[in-house]
């Protein structure tokens, strides 16, 4: 069997309040709740909203709801003066519509311009490359003729060296025949003063041969 104070625990344990006369309507306050202001003009005041929160328990959250009531109050103050600014940006956005519409055009015209640059560079530098390549094929041509020219001063040095050697050694045997010639001559001068004693002497031999005749034949005619 159930008693009235398990009753009462049960219910307040289910967020019922039975300590304070919550009753919407009590006997006797019928007229006097008909008479209540729809909410209370200043905080001493009792309203039919304040009387009803007090019933329901919510008027424990009248100074929170006060507070928040004042951080969106500030939120909305903000929030308008940031859709205020939005408005302004927006404004000063579409008269900034013109200029943008320039600068994106100009932006475009850029744009081809340096694509334009862009091709004229790739074409120039082809033409660059052209030319590097015809100036090297050149280099190398006369490089190649340069190589060809020192070959052929080296072939005609060693031609000429050649010569030299050989002029020298014809030299050098003409100094050879000159000496021998020389020698000759000097050997020649000799025997043809030798050459000469020896005619002197035949004829002197000659002349004493013909006079020892002669006298051989005087000698015998005496007889």
């Amino acid at each position: 069997m159930t008693d009235y104070t398990t009753v009462c625990n049960i219910l307040k344990q289910k967020g019922i309040d039975l300590d304070h006369n919550r009753f919407l309507i009590l006997q006797g306050e019928v007229e006097q709740i008909s008479l209540m202001k729809p909410k209370a003009a200043n905080p001493n005041d009792v309203g039919l909203l304040e009387y009803l929160e007090d019933i329901i328990g919510s008027n424990k959250y009248v100074e929170d709801i006060e507070i928040l009531s004042k951080v969106c109050e500030e939120c909305n103050e903000r929030r308008i003066e940031q859709t205020n600014r939005v408005k302004a940006s927006q404004h000063e956005l579409r008269g900034l519509e013109r200029e943008k519409h320039i600068a994106v055009e100009w932006i475009r015209m850029e744009r081809r311009h340096m694509k334009l640059l862009t091709y004229k560079f790739f074409i120039d530098l082809g033409d660059a490359v052209q030319a590097y390549n015809d100036t090297m094929q050149l280099i190398t041509q006369g490089r190649n003729e340069i190589k060809a020219k020192r070959d052929q001063k080296k072939e005609l040095f060693h031609d000429h060296q050649s010569l030299v050697n050989e002029i020298q050694n014809l030299h050098h045997q003409q100094e050879e025949a000159d000496r021998r010639e020389k020698d000759l001559k000097t050997d020649f001068a000799l025997l043809e003063r030798q050459d000469i004693m020896i005619n002197n002497e035949k004829k002197a031999k000659l002349v004493e041969i013909s006079k020892t005749e002669k006298q051989i034949k005087e000698y015998d005619d005496e007889k």
